[in-house]
């Protein structure tokens, strides 16, 4: 079995593997979850002695704001009018930020950034896609990506530049975003705000970790039930064969029936 000690070289074996052309993942969020991959494995899994993966933010985050800076390109002005809806792993809306402002502001292709101010909670594997809101049309799907927030930077702040972004990154030629493109996302820790200690023992754990501990005891319940159905098939099979045995021995062999 080939092992590959790095991200880089983990998805450059998948892409000789398994595609055609060499070029394996290509999509940047799925490359940014074979990256947290390898800081498990390195920090905690291989460490010595081995070590929990902590879950830190356990509580999740609140999402501050989100910053483009430069602004893509997707109005004949050369702005757009960018907003930003968040979607759980389950596909379910999470946070639309049109509903909590009057109106989107325009941007010009000149300005420096664009802010987008919100209060989130966020916890777990989270999707965020950008629009470009359209007045005599259908809006635009900018960008999109996938983070977890267990991994997002502890100075609050945690930038994706352009080549990190999905879709984004397919503009090599920068028609729609500048080189320098990228998104900043500021967070702030949801503290625990000294509940008691048996409740964090439940609620701290995150919604994934939670259900695969529910998932592993049904697995351990559900293969006693089975070794305890086995137990009774083999009584009753042997059960079976002695009365057959014993039957055989009170008969005798060419003895007419009464």
């Amino acid at each position: 079995m080939v092992i590959a000690k790095t991200p880089k070289k983990a998805l450059t074996l998948f892409g000789t593997k398994r595609t055609a052309n060499h070029k394996g993942v290509t999509i940047p969020s799925q490359k940014r979850f074979v990256q947290y991959f390898e800081l498990i494995v390195k920090n905690y899994l291989l460490a010595s002695p081995e070590k929990p993966f902590p879950f830190n933010r356990s509580k999740g985050v609140t999402l501050k704001s989100m910053r483009l800076v430069t602004i893509p390109r997707f109005d004949p002005d050369g702005g757009c009018d960018p907003y930003f809806i968040v979607y759980l792993m389950d596909g379910s809306k999470h946070y639309d930020y049109r509903d909590h402002v009057t109106s989107i502001p325009h941007s010009q292709k000149n300005d420096e950034d664009a802010v987008l101010n919100c209060e989130v909670p966020l916890r777990g594997n989270i999707k965020f896609v950008f629009f470009d809101k359209d007045e005599y049309s259908m809006d635009d799907e900018m960008f999109h990506f996938w983070i977890n927030t267990e991994f997002l930077s502890s100075n609050g702040v945690t930038t994706l530049h352009k080549l990190e972004i999905d879709d984004a990154h397919k503009d090599k030629k920068h028609k729609k975003f500048k080189e320098g493109f990228c998104v900043e996302i500021k967070v702030e820790d949801i503290k625990n705000d000294g509940e008691d200690e048996e409740d964090l023992k439940k609620e701290d754990i995150p919604i994934e970790k939670w259900d695969l501990e529910k998932l592993l005891a049904k697995m351990k319940g559900l293969e006693k039930d089975l070794e305890e159905s086995n137990r009774k098939g083999l009584i009753y099979k042997t059960t079976v064969e002695e009365l057959l045995a014993q039957n055989e021995m009170n008969m005798e062999p060419g003895t007419p029936e009464d």
